[in-house]
């Protein structure tokens, strides 16, 4: 544990961490007798199981004098009246309960020789898991589950936020996706889950355990959190360790899944949020749920609408692209595009060597502006022509291209509603239907454009045709002119139709339900200045009206300046439509097969089809071979419980022994063009069995060792099989790279290592990745003197194999490889001659990950009230790509690329009924990394971030009237963001860069219906 602590010395810190010990607290919320709430609790001593219920429910529980606090009480799992808990709780012990005020409840012996002899009575625990589908068996693979009254408690206000929260969390796409290095325009208004920094495509995201539509903008491999509807969302049920054997592909890394509420009785939540942050991102919400019953069924729905604000870059404070003063280097454009513009001489061909020194001298040429000539002076009168004096080097000012918006602005509709009905007495059935959309504009920065001006523009007096590289940065402050915007509207729809059944013989359950969900989405990025009409404008001889691009934009007509704007059209510009589809069907059986010594052996089989297809139009549309993929999958799945050693046969430190095996087989079939676009389509299949074992070791019944072993898989995203081929173009480097290492001769063909062209391309022969992962823990939840402790710890195990990698990554590390690997190179089909370099995406690497995971709780009452602590963090020993097994693996722990070495966050949370607050501490740890460059610039010495840490406050008080009031502060501190020496100054993924932010809840119960 001692490196959990790395960085935590320097006083400031301590002195922080001591006062946050003093003042915080999670709010728990209360609760009328008759409304039902989710209870989690596992079989531990009644003392405990008391203080967790109080908890979860909002309600007071003491116990009377003489009350023993170490009665066994049995688990307790699902929804509750109080009184139906405290009843199942309490059955066989010799307590009972009674209300001593509208809030509080007493716990005294009914009969005090009864309640005696059921202190030592041996009950066997009984736990609902998540991670498996099997019933009361306990859990062998490290779960956390995080209910909506924690999330809000610390100041939590979307799924995004949820999942950043993680400390096994590492998202590269975020609310600032429009910084991160590794996203795209696509990915604007969408967040995504990355557990563990193995890919987006590596962590499976349900909803009430079920798949949904992946977003079109990760080629359908990811969900895009931003459509689970956040005020329907009761708890969040994490499994950090591979799934593949129980939810199928995908779920390398682990699962998340949002549990999103049910029925409950007579009960109606309205609720209005506001948020003010330094940096903008001011977001409004409002939330509205309701739900009631009858007897045989119950109606939950929620919706919730909100608007969030831009955060501005000037406010981050990213004014200039100009580091040195910092210790990075000057990332301005020196000169080319300028404000006002910088002046070229005519359009000629340009030998690559004057840009790029890699290129021989005088063999490639590219059609562009002459030399450059300077500058001009910003106050000069651009009403007049200019003159060649008046252009001049000292007047190039370079120029920091900064994007105006640093996120979205973004306005989010999501609704969500469920029915339960009972049909007879032993089926019910039920109905889910969801709703969201989210609109999103980001501001990018001006738009720029290298125009030539003839020597006849009115403004041009030089005599000469001139080549002016403009940035219209005037014209857009002034608003005659938009900033480059990127707009997205995204949409999705998802409907459940399900049953339960109990079955006519012992214990067994039928289960089975139809899932469908569609997304659609509309992205425009391209949008810009109008060529013809732009020119048109140049060529102008009106003074009045013609385009002058000799000043600040000032002087300029404004009707000319505004009709240049227009929407892309071209095919490979114009907005991308994407619509995503996906339809699933799930039977499954589970219950007792036989009796053991240590109880019932538990058994689930079940059948699962999927069918997704996706249709692009647009311009994603032409990056791929095919508009219309589709995937289908068969999967059957079974999942087995066997209880060795339980309460008839437990023996001295083995309390109970349980082992769990499962295995799921699926079929993938994807529809594509595999040939060729010219090729018609046909069908490959990917077929592949994931097993699971484990075992839950209760040596006491408060102490539970854990260890599982799996396999898992990821099949190919739609990019990694049917990328359009990219037209080549030259590198200039590709060749004297392969002759370092040696090779001067082809090894293939036997010719000379020549410069080609290079240009990417998609790979129909990629194979599926395949994950070995191993986990093991334990649980401790102790008696006596420190009861209300929680304590867990995690080791998990991910190595990866056939890992989907650039083949492009072998040239620098192996080119004898990487020449030989098929379809790396485009070849003469009868010479064998290289006629283009490629990069395809091949199966050939491996990756790995090594982490420890620990999460503590602490719940105690004193006269000030009811008391928690906790913590929650993980330290990843290791995370690794290894290209070869010839070749050293290369690490991305505590580095840039890579998830933190150590992240955390603790809190302490204090609560007395009608009053809460909860302090809380976010750590991330100090790492490395390479910095960028700019072309030309010496190369640096690697370079490290210092640790990152804020803190939260949140306080909340309700009154008597069901009216509660919410407030708190993120990033207290206001806490600046750690430097770093690349292109963008700071780490988008690792900080909040809304600065400090605060925000006030007030909601509202009602019983109207």
């Amino acid at each position: 544990m001692k490196n959990l602590t790395t960085g935590l010395k320097r006083t400031r810190l301590v002195a922080a961490i001591t006062a946050g010990l003093v003042i915080s607290s999670v709010s728990a919320f209360a609760s009328d007798p008759q409304n039902k709430v989710e209870i989690n609790l596992d079989a531990q001593k009644v003392g405990t199981a008391l203080l967790k219920l109080s908890k979860q429910s909002g309600y007071q529980i003491i116990l009377a004098d003489g009350v023993s606090r170490d009665i066994d009480v049995p688990a307790l799992s699902g929804e509750y009246r109080l009184s139906d808990a405290l009843n199942g709780i309490l059955k066989g012990t010799g307590l009972t309960y009674e209300y001593m005020s509208e809030d509080m409840v007493m716990i005294r012996a009914d009969d005090p020789a009864e309640a005696e002899r059921a202190e030592a009575k041996d009950v066997v625990e009984e736990v609902v898991v998540t991670g498996s589908r099997l019933r009361n068996v306990s859990p062998t693979q490290p779960t956390t589950v995080i209910t909506m009254d924690q999330i809000k408690a610390q100041g939590i206000n979307s799924v995004e936020d949820i999942v950043r929260s993680l400390p096994q969390n590492y998202s590269d796409v975020t609310l600032t996706s429009a910084l991160d290095n590794s996203s795209s325009v696509g990915t604007l208004g969408r967040a995504a889950a990355n557990l563990r920094g193995l890919g987006t495509d590596g962590t499976l995201v349900l909803v009430n355990g079920r798949r949904v539509a992946g977003s079109t903008a990760f080629s359908g491999s990811t969900v895009n959190l931003n459509t689970i509807p956040f005020a329907a969302i009761d708890r969040v049920e994490v499994v950090t360790d591979g799934a593949s054997a129980i939810y199928g592909a995908d779920a390398v890394a682990g699962v998340i899944n949002f549990i999103l509420r049910k029925g409950y009785d007579a009960e109606e939540v309205t609720s209005v949020r506001y948020e003010a942050a330094r940096n903008g991102g001011d977001k409004l919400r409002f939330e509205q749920s309701f739900g009631f019953s009858w007897g045989s069924g119950n109606m939950a729905g929620a919706a919730s609408y909100e608007e969030i604000k831009p955060v501005i870059n000037k406010k981050v404070g990213w004014t200039t692209s100009d580091f040195r003063s910092q210790g990075g280097n000057d990332w301005r454009s020196q000169d080319r595009f300028s404000w006002p513009g910088a002046i070229n001489g005519p359009i000629g061909l340009v030998d690559y060597n004057e840009l790029y020194p890699f290129y021989p001298p005088g063999l490639y040429f590219f059609e562009g502006p002459g030399p450059v000539l300077g500058g001009i002076d910003p106050n000069r009168d651009s009403t007049q022509p200019l003159t060649l004096d008046e252009i001049s080097m000292d007047y190039l000012e370079p120029y920091s291209p900064i994007d105006e918006h640093a996120s979205d602005s973004r306005n989010a509709l999501s609704v969500s509603f469920r029915v339960d009905q009972d049909i007879t007495e032993t089926v019910s059935g039920y109905m889910e239907l969801n709703y969201g959309r989210n609109k999103s504009d980001a501001f990018r920065g001006a738009l720029g454009e290298t125009i030539e001006v003839p020597e006849t523009n009115p403004f041009n007096g030089t005599g000469d045709s001139l080549v002016v590289q403009y940035v219209f940065d005037g014209e857009s402050e002034l608003g005659m002119l938009p900033y480059s915007t990127v707009t997205t509207d995204s949409k999705n729809i998802g409907a459940v139709l399900g049953f339960d059944a109990e079955l006519p013989f012992s214990n067994w359950k039928a289960e089975g339900y139809v899932n469908h969900s569609i997304e659609s989405s509309y992205t425009r990025a391209f949008d810009g200045l109008n060529d013809d009409l732009l020119a048109q404008a140049v060529a102008d001889t009106n003074p009045d009206t013609a385009f002058n691009p000799f000043g600040d934009g000032s002087t300029q007509n404004s009707e000319t300046i505004s009709s240049l704007y227009f929407v892309a059209n071209d095919e490979y510009a114009k907005p991308t439509i994407t619509d995503g589809e996906a339809t699933q069907v799930n039977l499954s059986a589970n219950g007792d097969l036989f009796a053991l010594p240590g109880g019932d052996v538990s058994a689930v089989i079940g059948i699962d089809w999927r069918k997704e297809s996706r249709e692009y139009d647009g311009y994603i549309g032409t990056q791929l071979l095919t508009r219309n993929p589709e995937r289908d999958t068969e999967a059957v799945f079974t999942e087995i419980n066997i209880p060795v050693i339980g309460a008839d046969n437990r023996l001295p430190l083995v309390e109970s022994f349980e082992i769990r095996a499962a295995a799921r087989w699926e079929e993938y079939s994807i529809t594509g063009p595999f040939d060729g676009d010219e090729a018609p389509e046909r069908e490959v299949t990917y077929t592949n069995t994931s097993p699971s074992y484990g075992f839950a070791w209760h040596l006491t019944p408060e102490f539970k060792i854990r260890a599982n072993k799996g396999e898992s898989f990821k099949v190919p995203r739609l990019d990694n099989l049917f990328t359009f081929p990219v037209d080549p173009y030259i590198v200039g480097y590709i060749a004297s790279t392969i002759n370092s290492q040696g090779i001067t001769t082809d090894p293939v063909s036997g010719l000379p290592i020549v410069e080609r062209p290079f240009g990417s391309a998609g790979n129909p022969y990629v194979r599926p990745e395949l994950s070995d992962n191993t986990s093991y823990g334990f649980d401790w939840t102790p008696s006596g003197m420190l009861e209300g402790l929680t304590f867990s710890a995690s080791y998990v195990e991910i190595e990866t194999r056939d890992v989907i990698n650039s083949s492009f990554s072998l040239l620098s590390r192996d080119a004898y490889l990487y020449l030989t690997t098929p379809g790396s190179v485009d070849r003469d089909p009868d010479t064998g001659e290289i006629t283009t370099y490629r990069s395809r995406p091949v199966n050939f690497a491996f990756e790995g990950v090594k982490a420890v995971d620990v999460n503590v709780s602490y719940i105690f009452d004193n006269d000030w009230g009811s008391f928690e602590y906790g913590f929650a963090g993980t330290y990843t020993k290791e995370q690794y790509t290894q290209f070869l097994e010839t070749l050293p693996r290369e690490y991305r722990d505590n580095d840039l690329r890579g998830p933190d070495r150590v992240k955390f966050r603790q809190w302490l949370a204090w609560n007395n009924g009608s009053y809460g607050s909860t302090l809380t501490m976010n750590y991330s740890d100090s790492y490395g990394y390479q910095p960028e460059v700019p072309f030309g610039d010496p190369q640096r010495d690697r370079t490290s971030v210092e640790e990152y840490v804020t803190f939260d406050w949140t306080g909340h008080y309700k009154m008597d009237n069901g009216l509660k009031f919410t407030g708190g502060i993120r990033n207290v501190l206001n806490e600046s963001f750690p430097f770093i020496m690349n292109r963008t100054p700071f780490d988008p993924r690792r900080v909040d860069i809304k600065g400090r932010t605060m925000f006030l809840e007030v909601t509202k119960n009602f019983d109207l219906i």
